[in-house]
């Protein structure tokens, strides 16, 4: 024979709900306390709110989400950038005959940079601008979506959805950054080619 208490054993235990339009934690120490005048040997294991029992419940859900859609994110970051890259690079280098020319003309290399990288900023602060803001009216749809949610389940549903500033400051620095690197690069290489090349190639 062996004894074991119930935090060790897999005993069949009772649930006990109580519904009220008062607030749900200040019934917690009543509860326990009418518990015990019925019998003082009855364990009570957990007492807690229903929104306490429904994010402890997707607790190891939101963390697994979480720790999924994490990687997934920087993945999705990191294509963009790509892309990115590749698209204003290719937009740089079809502009070669136009370096070729400015530099024949005697342009300096920096202001040649100067003018391509001003061109691409324009448009690269119109499309992360746009970016961004259909990025916010998403979470903050997400965000009125789950209120609604919340209010017609009467439990607490945590963790609603909120525009995190950082992130979007980040998105924006990383894309910003590729943008003028996926410009400067190919110009500076167009500037140290051979301007007779292109005056040939018209």
């Amino acid at each position: 024979m062996l004894y074991r208490s119930y935090h060790q054993g897999m005993a069949i235990t009772s649930t006990v709900l109580v519904r009220t339009t008062a607030d749900p934690a200040s019934l917690l120490r009543p509860m326990l306390q009418a518990v015990r005048d019925l019998d003082d040997a009855l364990p009570v294991i957990t007492a807690k709110t229903m929104t306490q029992h429904v994010s402890d419940s997707l607790g190891p859900l939101r963390r697994g989400i979480g720790s999924l859609l994490g990687p997934l994110s920087a993945l999705g970051l990191g294509l963009a950038s790509l892309g990115l890259y590749v698209v204003v690079s290719f937009a740089v280098l079809r502009r070669s005959r136009e370096i070729g020319i400015r530099m024949t003309l005697g342009a300096r290399p920096p202001r040649v940079i100067w003018v391509l990288s001003k061109s691409v900023a324009k448009l690269l602060g119109v499309g992360v601008t746009l970016g961004l803001a259909l990025s916010w009216l998403v979470v903050l749809g997400l965000g009125a979506l789950h209120s609604s949610l919340d209010q017609q389940e009467s439990v607490g549903l945590a963790s609603a959805p909120a525009a995190d500033p950082m992130t979007f400051a980040l998105v924006m620095l990383v894309m910003a950054a590729v943008g003028l690197a996926a410009t400067f690069f190919p110009a500076w290489r167009a500037t140290r080619a051979n301007p007779l090349v292109a005056l040939r190639d018209l």
